[in-house]
């Protein structure tokens, strides 16, 4: 074989008058046909397999495929079953597409189930968490419900219902029960049927205690149709209160330049690290005081940058950055509402429309649920709380009033966090999901990451 032969020898280089050889050019030594040559033996091996396939086979040793290195070991059945039950309860806990099993197709070593499989399997797996959170009520005496409605991308109504209990063990457990895709207009006898219909199907009827929902017209009519009692929202309550008092204050002006700055850097790219602002919404809880929060930490980052840009944006003057940080002590804790000599105008008008607003909805709480919860919950007191759970004395009979009282939650911040889960699963992408299969992945996503790993 010449010096700088190629694929085994079977081309040459051209060998120039001078004895020199030439790079770019290659000679066949089968059929002497001559080629140009780019530092690239594909060509090459195309013209081996076309005009002389038997010659082609003998090229030497090639480094094997990543299809090829994973067809030599076959996992087993067991090992097989595993993996499916893995990508299943991972797509059901994350809520991911189940197109994504395609990502792994590349790897014959594992065969994928198709898409009507894998839905399958997710409905199976469905069914036998339902069976276990069904075992859980079925050992308790008293369940509470936080419920509401909400509306898809697809302007479809879906209904949230969530089960709040105490076990045997004293932890405090809360699952979802369905979040059901319902027809019929939000009448109150609807919404009662609605609540009914949910505690027959999983049958604890008999067993429930209090319903909580919002202060809409529509929920506190449907609770009143209901058998057991109706605990309205503190936190949705709180947050009425505050936009009330921020309404006509001196407040305003500052919110609403806080406004425009965050939907400046929301909708504008920049190269300066700041941390992310979120706008207020006035059904968000704890929003305005969120956005205040951090507008205040990031005021040197902000005002820098809105000085550079040329921009109608602006930045909060000092006696306007004066009046949010009075605000954010305000709504803070919610607790210095009482007027203090020391307060300016502005803030005595605030704390006045808020006491005042807030007194006419306390009328409509449960305050008589409430206030026997707070005697019975040993976080309130200063002493050691002997635990409940004693079988002799005063404690044995505390115990079951106890479990009652102290599973509702006042607010229904649990059922919210089923429809924040829905925005992000019910897109424009993803508008074809049946109401069956969204509530499925809804409801196992929640099962599973409440799950202890």
């Amino acid at each position: 074989m010449e010096e700088g032969g190629l694929l085994g020898g079977k081309f040459l280089f051209k060998k120039l008058p001078d004895g020199l050889l030439d790079k770019t050019r290659v000679r066949c030594t089968i059929c002497k046909a001559e080629f140009r040559y780019h530092r690239s033996s594909s060509s090459l091996v195309y013209q081996l397999r076309a005009k002389h396939p038997t010659e082609s086979a003998s090229t030497g040793p090639r480094q094997s495929t990543f299809q090829e290195y994973g067809a030599r070991g076959r996992i087993t059945k067991n090992v097989r079953e595993k993996l499916t039950n893995s990508l299943v309860v991972w797509i059901a806990k994350n809520c991911r597409p189940v197109k994504v099993i395609r990502a792994a197709s590349g790897d014959v070593c594992y065969n994928l189930l198709s898409r009507g499989t894998i839905v399958s399997r997710l409905h199976t797996l469905y069914e036998d968490q339902r069976a276990q959170q069904s075992s859980k009520l079925v050992q308790v005496r008293n369940v509470a419900l936080t419920g509401d409605h909400w509306t898809s991308v697809n302007n479809d109504n879906y209904l949230g219902v969530t089960a709040h209990f105490i076990d045997n063990d004293w932890t405090v457990q809360s699952f979802a029960l369905t979040v059901s895709k319902t027809e019929e207009r939000h009448y109150a006898e609807a919404c009662a049927d609605h609540f009914l219909n949910v505690a027959n199907e999983w049958k604890i009827k008999d067993k429930l205690t209090t319903l909580g929902t919002d202060s809409a017209c529509n929920m506190v009519a449907a609770a009143r149709l209901l058998s057991f009692e109706h605990m309205p929202c503190t936190a949705h309550i709180l947050q009425r209160t505050i936009t009330v008092s921020l309404n006509d204050s001196a407040f305003e002006r500052a919110l609403a330049k806080c406004r425009k700055i965050v939907g400046h850097f929301k909708h504008t790219a920049h190269g300066h690290q700041t941390e992310l602002l979120v706008q207020d919404v006035p059904t968000r809880w704890n929003s305005t005081l969120e956005m205040i929060k951090r507008i205040q930490r990031n005021k040197s980052g902000l005002t820098t940058i809105l000085t550079q840009q040329n921009n109608k944006v602006t930045m909060l003057t000092d006696q306007e950055l004066d009046r949010l940080q009075k605000l954010e002590e305000l709504l803070e804790p919610c607790r210095i509402m009482e007027p203090s000599d020391d307060d300016p105008v502005y803030v005595l008008r605030f704390k006045k429309v808020f006491i005042t607003d807030l007194a006419q909805r306390r009328d409509s709480s449960n305050l008589t649920w409430l206030k026997i919860a707070t005697a019975l919950d040993p976080r309130f007191k200063d002493l050691k709380c002997p635990k409940l759970t004693q079988e002799k004395g005063a404690h044995a009979r505390l115990a079951p009033i106890a479990r009652k009282y102290l599973s509702t939650p006042a607010t229904t911040v649990p059922c919210e966090r089923l429809f924040s889960l829905s925005g992000h699963i019910i897109q424009k992408k993803r508008a074809s999901l049946s109401s069956d299969n969204v509530n499925r992945i809804i409801c196992l996503s929640n099962w599973l990451s409440a799950k202890k790993d």
